[in-house]
């Protein structure tokens, strides 16, 4: 084989330059244009229920526009990928009973969108499908429990399916970007519903009387230690925090910001 100068990458960096624009840059500017179409911005989302309510609370209120980094963009763009494939292989086997559909809450001003619902043998499940990190999904083998807030979204979803489907069960589907599972079957908690919708009318008449929601805590207990709350890290990520609570918006780069407030949850943990 002859050679020929081959410019290599590593790393997501170009070893050396090359004439034109990096596929690189392409590729984000697209990912960039498919999150800029989904507009939530005039209802409460289910998905929302899990989020910092103050962060949520500055998007539809129009104060704040919902920034994603480039990892958040790749995130959403695998689990994209990977719920597609699922939706193939059920259609392809004959289960698939519907896929994407809406569910109102009118009264709340909320809606949802589950993933998909299949029809068995043993009768009708709602399917949601999530996209996860090889670590994270080390530490579901390990707990053997499915995300809080996931929880709340399944049993949601199920509390309007049931009016039609008295029947119907749930399970979540994990899938991790080494190719690792997780499922459960997740159980019907009215409980669950209960506080979820509390949360959708707090947050609807924060948006109705355009006041602002308290902002979650900064550190949580978890496994006998602190940790920097998720809601709070995803809220910098997003670019809302720094208006949500400007005085633990200890860095103007949301990235520096999340480094130096874990580093104070280590120093919490070390006292």
């Amino acid at each position: 084989m002859s050679k020929r100068n081959l410019t290599k990458i590593t790393n997501f960096k170009v070893s050396k330059p090359i004439m034109g624009k990096p596929i690189r840059e392409y590729r984000i500017e697209h990912l960039q244009e498919e999150a800029s179409k989904v507009d939530r911005s005039k209802n409460i989302h289910v998905t929302d229920l899990s989020r910092c309510l103050a962060g949520v609370w500055q998007e539809k209120t129009g104060r704040a526009k919902v920034e994603h980094n480039e990892s958040k963009l790749r995130r959403f763009d695998a689990g994209h990928i990977i719920e597609s494939r699922v939706l193939e292989a059920l259609e392809s086997k004959g289960v698939l009973h519907s896929a994407q559909g809406s569910l109102d809450w009118p009264e709340l001003n909320m809606t949802g969108s589950y993933d998909m619902i299949i029809n068995e043998d043993d009768g009708m499940w709602l399917v949601e499908v999530k996209s996860i990190h090889p670590y994270g999904i080390s530490h579901l083998y390990k707990s053997n429990k499915v995300h809080e807030h996931y929880l709340e979204q399944v049993n949601l979803y199920l509390s309007k399916l049931r009016e039609e489907y008295p029947e119907i069960k749930a399970r979540i589907y994990y899938e991790a970007l080494d190719g690792r599972t997780f499922e459960q079957e997740i159980k019907y908690n009215q409980l669950i519903v209960e506080k979820a919708l509390e949360k959708a009318k707090t947050l609807k008449k924060a948006i109705d009387t355009d006041t602002m929601p308290d902002p979650p805590e900064i550190f949580v207990k978890e496994n006998n230690g602190w940790k920097l709350n998720w809601r709070v890290e995803y809220c910098l990520t997003s670019g809302l925090h720094q208006k949500c609570d400007p005085k633990t918006a200890i860095d103007p780069d949301p990235e520096k910001c999340i480094s130096k407030l874990k580093y104070q949850s280590k120093k919490l943990n070390n006292k």
